[in-house]
């Protein structure tokens, strides 16, 4: 701004001096009647005039720019500045178009998002109407529900008076028909319950896993035993979700297939560590509890103490042993997905539970912690996360020809696990 003001007094001042020399010239000039290439006086004066005021403005100017740098700047970047001008104004017409361009977008958009909204609106009528229906069938299975459970009080009636009955025969007749009552009573009544209720646990599945001490003596082993037992009875008793609470959860039964008997948990016990103490494993004896039924949600199940299975907590596996592989050929073309399918698929859902089973490993276990009793443990199975297949995949794409896809076991394990794997990628020999 003080530059401007500058070269504003600097013009007016040489404005006047230049019409003040051209006039003090001209009249001098015209005074001695002049004469220049043949020029009249007058008109000689009046070109001596001009040029003197050409002259006095020329020398004004190179004076203003060399002792002002702005005005010289000025000068010298006048045609940058137009350019630059005329890219300003270019780039000002690409934004127009672009708002423009932009503007028609937004409005394909806003119609997009109308649509969206309106099949929205037509999902959520539809989400209404299946949540209707939803909770119609849940009143049904509420009501069909209550109707068992007025079943199974008859039933339970009904065996009172045949327990009665029974009562008054002779003690040798009474002994053996009770006998066969309790048994024909109780496989009738799993059977007709697994007509109205989803099964809880399948025949042969496990309830519960332990680790029986190998020291400390029967009665060490014993009060194992009875918290074990007691945390089977939560476990199916949560699984069980419609069981009455009059009925019992886990019920004991010895004998061979063709005569079972109901046996208390203290005679189940006595058993056992009559089994037990025949391994004579000193590091512990891995028990694993199955019931020989198909459990209903609203049952009860039977676990035949002769068939427990008991093992002694050998070792397995060590750290690094290869517990399962799949051999699978690699190109540049393989896609990343075959990789994958075989790993997550073959290799974990299909050899590596076999492999454990061979072992006499359960591929999922539910494992009692004696140190929490109380608490229902939750089953855990050998399991790799994300990252850890998606790293072997990229380890499988850098080989070619015939690879092979490895589970190792990451520590040291015995029959009891618990089992953790690694994935390793080798190329086949």
């Amino acid at each position: 701004m003080g530059s401007l003001i500058f070269l504003a007094l600097i013009i007016i001042l040489v404005s006047g001096l230049i019409a003040y020399v051209g006039d003090l010239v001209g009249r001098k000039m015209g005074r001695k009647r002049l004469s220049l290439l043949g020029l009249r006086p007058r008109h000689t004066a009046i070109v001596i005039s001009v040029g003197v005021g050409m002259l006095i403005a020329l020398l004004t100017l190179t004076t203003l720019l060399i002792i002002n740098k702005s005005i010289r700047e000025a000068f010298l970047t006048l045609d940058q500045v137009k350019a630059d001008l005329r890219t300003q104004t270019q780039e000002l017409q690409k934004t127009e178009r672009d708002l423009q361009s932009a503007k028609g977008d937004f409005a394909l958009a806003s119609r997009d998002l109308s649509s969206t909204r309106q099949q929205l609106t037509g999902s959520q009528k539809k989400l209404h109407y299946s949540m209707g229906q939803l909770r119609g069938k849940q009143r049904e299975l509420a009501l069909t529900n209550s109707n068992l459970r007025k079943i199974k009080v008859t039933l339970h009636l009904k065996q009172g008076e045949i327990n009665n009955y029974n009562s008054r025969l002779s003690n040798e007749a009474s002994n053996k028909y009770a006998r066969m009552q309790k048994n024909n009573l109780a496989w009738k009544y799993i059977a007709s319950q697994m007509v109205f209720s989803p099964l809880s646990f399948a025949h042969g599945q496990e309830i519960l896993s332990g680790l029986i001490p190998g020291t400390g003596g029967d009665a060490v082993r014993r009060a194992y035993l009875a918290k074990f037992f007691a945390a089977a009875e939560r476990v199916v008793r949560q699984r069980c979700t419609y069981l009455d609470k009059d009925f019992p959860a886990l019920l004991f039964l010895a004998g061979n297939k063709d005569d079972l008997n109901y046996i208390d948990n203290k005679a189940a016990i006595d058993k056992l560590l009559a089994r037990i103490d025949k391994l004579a494993a000193k590091e512990g004896v891995v028990i694993h509890l199955a019931s020989i039924n198909n459990v209903p949600s609203d049952g009860f199940a039977f676990v035949a103490v002769n068939s427990i299975d008991l093992a002694p907590n050998v070792p397995v596996y060590g750290t690094g042993d290869t517990v399962a592989m799949v051999e699978m050929d690699v190109d540049a073309n393989t896609p990343a997905a075959e990789i994958l399918g075989n790993l997550a698929d073959t290799l974990l859902r299909v050899k590596l539970p076999a492999a454990l089973r061979a072992k006499h490993m359960l591929p999922i276990t539910r494992r009692f912690d004696p140190a929490h009793p109380d608490k229902v443990p939750e089953a855990y199975m050998p399991a790799v996360s994300w990252n850890e297949l998606t790293a072997a995949v990229e380890k499988a794409k850098g080989y070619r020809g015939k690879i092979q896809l490895i589970a190792r076991s990451h520590a040291d394990v015995t029959m009891y696990g618990p089992l953790r794997i690694d994935l390793d990628v080798e190329q086949a020999p």
